[in-house]
């Protein structure tokens, strides 16, 4: 019995001396509690540049291109000879016009001299009125046949001159889709180049109907920049502006433009970029970005309900202000956020916010 009583009372001097479990520690995480703020939002929108003009040089008559006289991508004055095309076709029609009308002329002579000899004779008498209205009709004919071979024969100067195709405007020539020697043909689907006009360059983007009226200039309107495909900022600032005062019921959407100076030709037709717009907000809720991250396509951050457990919420970004996003949809006043950890910290979580 002594062995028992002594066995007994190892077991409660080692139950004794085990440590303690201690209850799990809840973390401490940085929060905030989210409130209206005032501020300027710079918000970006996707643009592809287009010169004030950009005119696609199409053939107005069928040949064979004789000539190509510039280069792809040189710059063009206006007038200037682009293509030739072989005019030797067009030639034997001016040379043809040229002969029917000379044809006409002299018949529209005899038919005049033919009422000159009619006329007399008919007040004398000596043949009836019949052959004085059929002079005269024939005068009348002979001078259609005249006017109709004298349109015949500007039209085939017109289409002579076709055969050298100019530059309607300065600017700057495309790709050349065709080479001397083929065939071009007046519905062919790809032009021969594209010129893209000096000067002004616009940049046009969509915004929301709700948050412009296309029928009222608003009395401040920003600057715009343009970030270029390279990253880089451009150095002028555009000049905003309506290009559509009609919505497009598919999309809820107006089209506005950018217009930028191009002094040293620096943008070209066709280039794309991103247009930063800043806006001023009266009240709106500021998020670090560095409390939110990306699951998918979506913008995500971690809120913290009244029982101080965690829940991820997607947001909707209306722009960024320096290292803050602006929220247009997913949170309201007084909403608390973590920010720190966010993109590790699961569902559930029981913290403890440090504001």
């Amino acid at each position: 019995m002594n062995r028992f009583y002594f066995l007994i009372i190892l077991i409660i001097l080692f139950s004794a001396c085990k440590p303690k479990v201690t209850e799990t520690q809840i973390p401490n995480y940085k929060a905030m509690q989210l409130a209206l703020s005032s501020g300027v939002i710079l918000v970006e929108y996707p643009t592809q540049l287009q010169s004030r003009q950009v005119i696609e040089i199409r053939p107005r008559v069928e040949g064979v291109l004789e000539r190509v006289l510039i280069n792809e991508g040189a710059r063009v004055k206006k007038g200037e000879l682009l293509f030739q095309i072989n005019p030797d076709v067009y030639q034997q029609q001016v040379y043809s016009g040229q002969a029917n009308l000379n044809a006409a002329e002299a018949k529209l002579a005899n038919a005049e001299y033919e009422v000159q000899k009619v006329r007399p004779l008919v007040e004398k008498d000596i043949v009836s009125e019949y052959e004085l209205k059929s002079a005269l009709m024939n005068l009348k004919a002979a001078q259609a046949g005249v006017e109709q071979a004298r349109a015949a024969l500007e039209q085939a100067k017109i289409n002579l001159s076709y055969t050298q195709i100019t530059a309607p405007i300065s600017g700057s020539a495309s790709a050349i889709n065709i080479r001397e020697g083929a065939l071009v043909q007046v519905m062919s689907q790809s032009p021969l180049t594209t010129i893209s006009a000096d000067g002004d360059m616009f940049a046009y983007f969509s915004i929301s109907e709700k948050l412009l009226n296309p029928n009222e200039r608003p009395a401040y309107v920003p600057k715009a920049q343009l970030r270029l495909a390279n990253g880089a900022i451009y150095s002028e600032f555009g000049e905003l502006d309506i290009a559509s005062g009609i919505v497009n019921p598919t999309t809820g959407t107006v089209l506005l433009k950018a217009v930028f100076p191009n002094p040293k030709r620096e943008l070209t037709t066709g280039s794309s970029g991103t247009l930063i717009i800043p806006f001023e907000v009266p009240a709106a809720i500021f998020v670090p970005k560095s409390a939110t991250y990306q699951l998918l396509d979506k913008t995500m951050v971690v809120t913290v309900n009244s029982q101080n457990v965690t829940q991820s919420q997607p947001i909707t970004i209306a722009g960024s202000s320096g290292d803050n996003y602006v929220i247009s949809e997913g949170l309201a006043p007084g909403d608390v956020i973590v920010l720190e950890g966010v993109s590790k910290l699961r569902d559930g979580k029981k913290i403890n916010p440090v504001f």
